[in-house]
């Protein structure tokens, strides 16, 4: 009510005038607190029983023309607003309080269950509100009063599990796209209270703290203690109540004026007196996120509890919860009755935390989700880790992290997570020697009341063997296929210097390299890890005159590519390659291998390996000497293989030692001598072959194989422009 009496008014200028401010006395605001909401904010005051509160929204004194606080208000102001309050003792002091926020908005968020003439949100173990996945909040008291999104949680659904045997007002904050919201939610009270003070079933004694027994009326009294002497007192008795006992007494009157051990009075009015309770239901260490149910061990003890305003209830039990993301301690103190007779105070503590512990963080030594390399992670956090890796999800030929970042690939999360014995602890997310891996790492905090954090996630691609290559024209023209913000020879920013990712490649693993586009001046190429190149679109690889393909106790295996050299004249006698290979394996399919070497020089040469060539063209030429393939001690195989030799003196195949197996080969040898094989000490098998002789100035021969070479299946092969098709050498 509004503050107009002239004997009122009057009476607050005294105390204006000698009033002390007092801290001590200063109420507690719920709402509303400083701030830019979007709704309106309502008052809601916390104050001491025995004082008085007034207020103003106008900024004026609250003590001169304000209104008396007797209960929740619903305000409806917009704008930048004052709240000025004074609180007045019982002893004429005061104190003044100010609170200036603004209101800026307008309505209020459909899922919250309030009208606008109500105050606050009524909250029971019945109410659920349904937070949007958008929106940030948070319940209970901060330090702040506007919050950072890590003290907040996003989404999810506002409970409490059970009632509250006290009343509580607390605030609740939304973080939405315009701004923030505000409001408060009452905890009602529920609990087994009993509708009255219970009734004293013996007059005559009352405890005082639980051990004094005192007989009551001021007279000499006779007592026996658990059927013990009987003993003559006007003090108070002391007894332990650790355990129960049984009292008797009787007051004593001129008829019977004293205790003899001879006499043992009549009728004494008896009582037993369990022992003193403990409470049933608190959570070890005072800790829990549940709801809790506190009651005496001992259900014939009553509680009288008192409230804030002063009233008193009686329940056999005390509830205490609260709701989803608050965190609140509670200690109440009851005056325990038996009976109906006061037994003395008891009180328990518990801490009921429903505020979910931060997220982990997942700390990479490669935090930009793509990695050549093992990655190892560790966890920081001030609560237990638990975590968990999800099975990978491999690919053959890498992954395209434009697709993973729009969720087109996504690891499924495992059931099982494992707890981190220490914040020291390393999880090694491995590199794969055979495919790229995706994978996530999933990890939650959980603290000592067991609330956990949402769940944290890192993911990353492992990609120690894809690397793609495109030469600067394919670049430039499909310029939007590529972005050089990703990492270097992805799929997304592929690598334009082929010797580059065959390097890079073998630094990490066995590379598979996918390449696209014309290159030239390609310097030597050594592969000494297993290595696969593939042609995607035209793909043709040039090298340096004097540079090659070298292969060195590995593998390479080549598929849609054309390569190339040219070696200008020099006049030199060294014989040139252009692939070179020792104590390796060379396997191309789909391949064109061209070379027009200068004085003489062989396409292909093994060394005490293996060479696989399917549906591939070989073209070599030169002035002197060329041959299309050279073997010493390997294993061949040719399938469906064109070959053109052209030089002075021109070979197919010179193969000495090991085995040769030939299916659909057609070999033509164009020069003054020619010859399409030669076999020294080997196993060999020839079907559906033909060999061409061109432009031959002498007798040659198709195939020569000396003494020590053994045919294994020759068969419908082909021989034309030959003097003689096969000579086998005589022992």
């Amino acid at each position: 009510m509004r503050v107009r009496k002239t004997g009122v008014i009057f009476f607050l200028f005294i105390l204006d005038f000698f009033c002390v401010l007092s801290l001590s006395s200063q109420t507690k605001i719920i709402s509303p607190v400083e701030g830019n909401w979007l709704n309106p904010q309502p008052l809601i005051l916390e104050k001491d029983p025995d004082t008085e509160v007034f207020y103003s929204l106008t900024g004026s004194d609250p003590l001169k023309s304000g209104f008396a606080y007797d209960g929740p208000v619903a305000l409806s102001g917009y704008g930048d607003l004052t709240l000025t309050i004074a609180t007045v003792m019982p002893n004429d002091t005061y104190s003044m309080q100010k609170v200036s926020w603004t209101v800026s908005g307008r309505g209020k968020p459909n899922y919250i269950p309030i009208s606008d003439d109500e105050a606050y949100v009524n909250f029971t173990e019945t109410t659920e509100i349904n937070i949007p996945d958008t929106v940030y909040w948070a319940t209970g008291a901060y330090p702040d009063t506007i919050l950072k999104d890590d003290d907040m949680q996003k989404g999810g659904v506002i409970t409490m599990e059970g009632g509250c045997s006290i009343e509580r007002f607390l605030p609740l904050i939304l973080k939405t796209s315009t701004g923030y919201f505000r409001y408060i939610l009452k905890i009602n009270s529920n609990a087994d209270y009993l509708l009255a003070k219970p009734v004293a079933e013996k007059e005559g004694i009352e405890f005082a703290s639980w051990n004094y027994i005192r007989f009551l009326n001021g007279r000499n009294v006779i007592y026996s203690l658990d059927e013990g002497p009987w003993i003559q007192t006007k003090e108070p008795v002391f007894i332990d109540r650790t355990v129960a006992h049984t009292v008797a007494w009787k007051h004593l009157t001129p008829v019977y004026p004293y205790e003899t051990e001879s006499t043992i009075p009549t009728e004494p009015d008896i009582f037993y007196i369990p022992a003193k309770p403990s409470f049933t239901g608190i959570p070890e260490g005072g800790l829990t996120k549940d709801f809790v149910v506190a009651f005496p061990d001992n259900p014939d003890y009553i509680l009288e509890y008192t409230l804030q305003d002063g009233r008193s209830v009686y329940l056999r039990s005390f509830y205490a919860d609260t709701v989803s993301g608050d965190l609140v301690s509670f200690s109440p103190e009851f005056t325990v009755y038996y009976r109906g007779i006061k037994q003395g105070k008891l009180s328990f503590s518990v801490s009921i935390d429903k505020r979910p512990p931060a997220m982990p963080e997942i700390v990479a030594d490669e935090t930009s989700g793509f990695s050549r390399s093992h990655v190892a992670l560790n966890f920081r956090g001030s609560a237990k880790t638990f975590y968990a890796v999800s099975e990978p999800i491999l690919s053959d030929n890498g992954f395209d992290i434009s697709d993973v970042q729009n969720g087109l690939f996504k690891n499924l999360m495992p059931e099982e997570f494992s707890m981190l014995e220490s914040n020291e602890e390393i999880v090694m997310l491995p590199a794969l020697e055979d495919s790229a891996a995706l994978y996530t790492v999933y990890a939650y905090s959980q603290d000592e009341a067991g609330n956990n954090s949402d769940i944290e996630e890192f993911s990353t691609i492992i990609d120690s063997v894809n690397y793609y290559v495109v030469s600067d024209a394919v670049r430039k023209k499909v310029p939007d296929r590529y972005d050089e913000s990703y990492p270097l020879g992805t799929k997304n920013n592929p690598l334009s210097s082929v010797q580059e990712a065959v390097q890079i490649g073998q630094q990490y693993g066995k590379p598979n390299l996918f390449i696209e586009g014309v290159f030239t001046d390609i310097p030597e190429l050594l592969f000494y890890k297993d290595c696969s190149i593939s042609g995607t679109g035209e793909t043709r690889l040039a090298f340096e005159s004097d540079s090659d393909i070298v292969v060195r106790d590995s593998s390479l295996y080549l598929n849609g590519c054309s390569l190339e050299k040219t070696v200008p004249y020099t006049g030199s006698v060294f014989q040139k390659n252009l692939v070179r290979i020792s104590g390796g394996s060379f396997f191309a399919e789909n391949c064109e291998l061209f070379c027009s070497f200068d004085g003489s020089g062989t396409g292909i040469t093994i060394d005490n390996g293996s060479l696989s060539l399917v549906s591939c063209g070989l073209t070599m030429k030169a002035t002197s000497y060329t041959a299309l393939l050279s073997s010493a001690v390997s294993d061949i195989t040719l399938k469906n293989v064109r070959g053109v030799s052209s030089a002075k003196t021109a070979v197919g195949i010179s193969a000495s030692g090991g085995e040769i197996n030939m299916d659909n080969v057609q070999l033509t040898v164009n020069g003054a001598f020619g010859r399409g094989a030669e076999f020294t000490a080997l196993k060999w098998s020839m079907t559906n072959s033909s060999f061409t002789s061109r432009n031959a100035i002498s007798a040659t021969t198709a195939v020569w194989t000396d003494s020590k070479s053994v045919e294994m299946l020759e068969n419908n092969n082909n021989y034309n422009g030959f003097s003689s098709l096969m000579m086998r050498a005589l022992r």
